[in-house]
């Protein structure tokens, strides 16, 4: 009779063993995807990788190359007159990154609109993420250090705006003669491993002369390349 009751008492707290065990593993399933989940959605959740200064200057000056903005073109030459060569000019940079914003401009920096950027018709040129990332790195003006470029010129933003508030092209060129024109940059984005890069770039050379372009990059060696661009406006 006892050795009965012992039996019993093991077959017992085996039952409640496995029986935990059973719970346990019943539960761990909906736990493994919720974190499988979690770690996903926290993978797809933007992040801004801001460039290092010295990614910037590389990232903008093999934009700058590969784009050649030469302004608004010399008049033609005269009847029998010789053609005229075109003129070497310089590119001015704003020292301050522009910001992208919804509806109302972003107080005291250059806004975009930021709606373009996040269309699905980009999904084929840069991943939504990184463009999601870029709009959000870009929210509020920041210092740009874009000396060494070459065939441009560092200028304030706040010299830029102060022309256009008070005149007009001719101004500008004035103050900054042989040029072709300035360019506003978005400090540029990085995907996490370093290897792609996303920057925004609007240029205005006259009140129907300026382009605002996307380009999309990827690092080779100590270099980078574009690997694709899309325009979202011309004038």
């Amino acid at each position: 009779m006892e050795n009965y009751r012992v039996h019993w008492k093991r077959i017992t707290k085996l039952s409640v063993f496995l029986s935990v065990l059973a719970a346990i593993a019943i539960g761990y399933l909906p736990i493994t995807h919720w974190i499988k989940a979690e770690i996903q959605r926290r993978a797809e959740m933007p992040a801004p990788l801001v460039a290092t200064p010295e990614e910037t200057r590389a990232i903008l000056g093999v934009v700058l190359d590969r784009m050649k903005f030469v302004g608004v073109p010399p008049p033609p030459p005269k009847d029998g007159d010789a053609p005229r060569p075109e003129p070497q000019r310089i590119l001015i940079l704003a020292d301050q990154s522009l910001c992208f914003s919804n509806k109302d401009p972003v107080p005291n920096c250059a806004s975009e609109p930021m709606e373009w950027l996040l269309i699905p018709e980009l999904d084929s040129v840069a991943p939504r993420k990184l463009r999601q990332e870029l709009v959000l790195a870009n929210q509020a003006p920041s210092q740009l250090h874009l000396s060494g470029i070459p065939d441009t010129r560092v200028a304030r933003a706040s010299d830029i705006q102060k022309i256009f508030a008070d005149g007009w092209w001719n101004d500008f060129y004035k103050k900054y003669p042989g040029t072709s024109g300035f360019a506003r940059i978005s400090k540029p984005v990085l995907t996490q491993d370093r290897n792609h890069a996303l920057i925004y770039i609007s240029q205005h050379c006259d009140g129907l002369c300026g382009t605002g372009t996307i380009h999309f990059l990827v690092r080779s060696g100590s270099s980078w390349r574009i690997v694709k661009e899309e325009m979202a406006w011309i004038s």
